[in-house]
């Protein structure tokens, strides 16, 4: 939604001065507030089930007015409807006849926004829990992914599903790879991508069979693997999306961010730095179980900035066209712009130890999403959600 928000393309162009831009805070007004899931109990399993939400998405509906939106937590999806309505006090009263006097409606009268839920996709996951949502182009359907599994909803209907990936073994000893991510193509509704802890991209097109499998991949997108001991859990996706022009693939593991063209699947165009200077404190983060941290990723509408998370509530702003990087401090006060960006590129390794050691690894700025027409971003850290625009 291009007026709502919840908590490089190639041609010919003419060579022109380009204005530099930089970020700096806004603000957004209070909207609405409703109860998505509440406290339940699952008692086939045994397990009782949290009311936190997991995941966020709007649904671009063009047949009815109002806005419509996805919300899951770990078990069950919900459509919700978000619409203005009036107040209407009407008072009615008896005329000298008899009959009853109804006053015409009062033209000030104050609007209510009303969430209504307009259908429930509950209980197809088992005991994995729901991770994530994506809602495809044709305004029809949608999936829900779990570690193990990927399954495809209509709109329409509820209480059915179809399956389209399930990488569950049959012995689960000999599990090798966890689903991390997954989302539809912006403008192709048959294609998707889903992203793996092996740190393995894989494009898939719904019409050439119905249920995926790893060996029917329409391309495989991965790095070389490294040999160090970490190798495995840094290399992990922890977020991969379809840029809106549909012909890239932005992906974050732990130390980087790549920029994948999806006609080209033997190395990214671009590899963005992120946590380089981290490589010779990974010991340390896995034992605080940092290492183990799922930022996301998110790029500009025209596809030509990108932005992932950070410790110490910092932000990272990529630049496709110029491959350079810029750290933000994630911040309400308004600061000089020269305090507000910073660098960990340094030869110096004595400065980047003494700015590592001053880092509060608890602030983590895990979340983060670009909007989907204005050039600006909503970063979440700790409990708080900052919203930056670039003029």
């Amino acid at each position: 939604s291009s007026d709502g928000s919840s908590s490089g393309g190639s041609g010919h162009h003419k060579k022109k001065k380009k204005k530099k831009r930089s970020f700096r805070p806004i603000e957004y007004g209070f909207y609405t507030e409703f109860q998505s899931h509440e406290r339940g109990f699952d008692r086939l399993h045994s397990v009782p089930i949290e009311e936190a939400i997991n995941m966020i998405r709007f649904w671009p509906s063009q047949q009815a007015p109002g806005l419509f939106m996805l919300t899951t937590n770990d078990t069950t999806i919900k459509l919700w409807k978000l619409s203005d309505k009036k107040v209407v006090k009407q008072i009615r009263s008896r005329s000298s006849d008899g009959g009853i006097v109804v006053p015409p409606p009062d033209p000030n009268a104050e609007f209510v926004t009303v969430a209504q839920c307009k259908r429930q996709f509950p209980n197809a996951h088992g005991t994995c829990h729901i991770d994530s949502i994506s809602v495809n182009s044709d305004g029809e359907t949608f999936i829900s992914t779990d570690a193990l599994k990927i399954n495809m909803w209509n709109l329409g209907v509820g209480n059915i599903c179809f399956n389209l990936i399930d990488i569950k073994p049959p012995n689960l000893a000999n599990l090798s790879e966890v689903i991390t991510a997954a989302t539809f193509h912006p403008t192709q509704c048959n294609l998707m991508q889903y992203a793996t802890s092996l740190g393995a991209i894989r494009l898939c097109d719904l019409r050439d069979r119905a249920l995926q499998t790893k060996d029917s991949a329409v391309r495989s997108f991965r790095t070389a693997k490294g040999d160090g001991f970490f190798s495995e859990v840094v290399e992990s996706i922890s977020d991969s999306k379809f840029t809106p022009d549909g012909r890239h693939i932005l992906a974050r593991d732990y130390l980087t961010t790549k920029l994948w063209d999806i006609r080209m699947e033997k190395k990214p165009l671009v590899v963005f730095p992120v946590h380089d200077y981290l490589e010779e404190y990974l010991s340390e983060l896995h034992q605080n179980d940092c290492i183990f941290d799922k930022f996301e990723c998110a790029s500009s509408a025209d596809g030509s900035m990108f932005v992932t998370g950070s410790y110490d509530s910092n932000f990272v702003v990529h630049e496709a066209m110029s491959k350079k990087s810029q750290t933000i401090h994630a911040t309400s006060e308004v600061l000089k712009k020269h305090k507000r960006k910073f660098s960990f590129r340094s030869n110096k390794k004595e400065e980047i130890r003494a700015r590592v050691a001053k880092m509060d690894f608890a602030k983590k700025s895990l979340h983060v999403c670009w909007h989907p027409v204005l050039n600006c971003v909503a970063i979440a850290s700790l409990n708080k959600v900052y919203i930056y625009q670039a003029p």
